[in-house]
């Protein structure tokens, strides 16, 4: 007594198994399935952590297909059953119109923290996806153990019915012992769940509530940050997150912990979808929570500010200029210039002669949301410096990095929001904020522009080798202190080669903090 399955072979493009090559597997039609990519001459998985649609585009095109519908999360294709391929990709971003998945940004290969149920795939935009169907002929009550795949080796098969140009691929379905699919895992059930706010002054706030196992509780706030915030928002259908709250601000002190810590790049379309550090999943697994009145909550809004930098004015003004310690005496009291200058203030009597060589810079940053974006200090709380005889509403507006190619820092600097005001603005929007008039703050639809001749608006690269291979990344409200629709541009990263005596910019490109490492 045997049991026969029939496999119904479909016509793909040829994959030549070489570095970068993709592959979908486990989807019932061909333009569909979890994603595979070869690496070191095996197959591996992607992890959907920051996985949208802006990656299975550049997944499709590679494809052959015209675009992509959608992209899936946590193995929605159930990837060849018990055989559990490595991960090789984490944390991966695509801008969209990449050619291939290695030219986005991602951890190095090998490194992730997923599981296999964390699995990326896509649903490629397709006229007439061909189904892929298995027929089981069973002649006993008994099924026979059918063996699955190396998914390292999947050999494609010659059809003589075929043109050159494609090939058919075996693709098998196992089935458990008792002829059931596989069993859904814990990150599709933990989608059961539900989620509200509770103790707020109106809609719009309050701290969040989960309910697990016939109760409700709430999240640790220890480290309940912004970014979870902003998915927790997203996921009530109340926009956007204005303010995140650690302690119990909206009551929830007695209330039993359910999630510990929960860690989101903010593009999550839930918190399910976040990492989870801790979790209570049955009696005995007590969440622990620093103190009982850390309690997590949300203020939420219609209208944020978003802030964009301008990539062609960074590329345009980027200069080298030589000043002397002397030149450079408010930049110190403002820590400006690198460590090595203020041990050649304490040791050396000639301290103001000793030349720094600065990377200068200008820089646009853009509002082009919904509301303005304002100091979160109110202005009795901004502080004064009498050398530059101006506010400082942030202590840190932008922060500035050179990193070499192992991804180090080797330089760094930063620009206090001495004045936020309103430079230029687009036709038909008019200036509000004026350093002047005692306002600070960017309008929408303006820009405030520091120019490569202010103060700080450089990094200090005297103790910089030169090197063909460094990256210059330029992060605007680094802290995510004030609240936006998205931080996903709010990041600058060149490529950028340093001679000592010249620098050049190339192949930068606006992403979110969520890609730096």
């Amino acid at each position: 007594m045997y049991v026969l399955l029939v496999l119904v072979a479909c016509s793909v493009k040829i994959l030549a198994q070489k570095e970068g090559d993709l592959r979908l597997v486990g989807g019932e039609y061909s333009n569909q399935g979890n994603v595979l990519i070869y690496h070191k001459q095996k197959w591996g998985l992607i992890c959907d952590d920051m996985w949208d649609r802006r990656e299975a585009k550049v997944v499709c095109r590679k494809l052959g297909f015209k675009g992509a519908d959608r992209a899936t999360h946590k193995n929605k294709f159930k990837h060849l059953g018990e055989v559990t391929p490595k991960f090789w990709l984490d944390n991966l971003y695509c801008r969209g119109f990449e050619k291939d998945l290695t030219n986005c940004r991602h951890l190095e290969w090998g490194i992730h923290n997923c599981q296999f149920r964390e699995a990326a795939g896509v649903v490629c935009t397709a006229d007439n996806p061909i189904l892929l169907t298995t027929t089981t002929t069973t002649t006993t009550q008994r099924p026979t153990t059918t063996t699955t795949p190396d998914p390292d080796n999947l050999q494609f098969f010659n059809d003589t019915n075929t043109t050159n140009d494609t090939r058919k691929v075996q693709i098998t379905r196992p089935l458990q012992q008792d002829g059931s699919p596989s069993a859904r895992d814990f990150s599709e059930q933990v989608e059961k769940y539900q989620m509200r706010i509770q103790g707020g002054r109106n809609p719009l706030e309050g701290r969040l509530e989960i309910y697990v196992g016939g109760r409700w509780g709430v999240i640790c706030g220890t480290k309940w940050g912004m970014m979870e915030a902003m998915v927790a928002c997203k996921q009530l259908g109340l926009s956007y997150a204005k303010y995140n709250t650690k302690i119990s601000y909206f009551g929830g002190d007695s209330k039993d912990k359910i999630f510990g810590e929960i860690k989101c790049t903010g593009r999550e379309k839930n918190i399910y979808q976040c990492q989870h550090h801790e979790f209570l999943q049955g009696e005995g697994n007590d969440v622990k929570c620093e103190r009982t009145n850390h309690v997590a909550g949300i203020m939420c809004t219609k209208v944020l500010p978003d802030l964009s930098l301008n990539i062609t004015m960074l590329k345009e003004h980027i200069r080298l200029e030589d000043l002397t310690l002397q030149q450079l005496a408010c930049s110190m009291e403002e820590n400006c210039v690198s460590s090595s200058a203020y041990k050649i203030k304490k040791t050396s009597r000639d301290w103001m002669y000793n030349y720094r060589r600065l990377l200068r810079f200008s820089s646009n940053v853009f509002n082009n949301g919904t509301a303005p974006f304002e100091p979160l200090e109110p202005r009795e709380r901004w502080e004064w410096h009498q050398c530059h005889m101006h506010y400082h509403s942030m202590s840190v507006f932008t922060h500035y990095d050179i990193l070499d190619e192992h991804g180090n820092r080797v330089a760094e600097g930063h620009k206090a929001s001495f004045c936020l005001e309103d430079v230029h603005c687009e036709k038909g929007r008019e200036k509000y904020y004026s350093c002047q008039g005692g306002t600070q703050g960017i309008s929408v639809g303006c820009s405030d522009i520091y120019m490569h001749d202010i103060d700080c608006q450089w990094i200090d690269v005297t103790d910089v080798p030169a090197s063909d291979h460094y990256r210059l990344r330029i992060h605007i409200n680094p802290e995510n202190l004030v609240a936006e629709i998205s931080y996903d541009d709010n990041v600058v990263t060149c490529d950028m080669v340093y001679t000592g005596f010249s620098v050049t910019l190339s192949n930068c490109y606006l992403s979110g903090p969520h890609t730096l490492q």
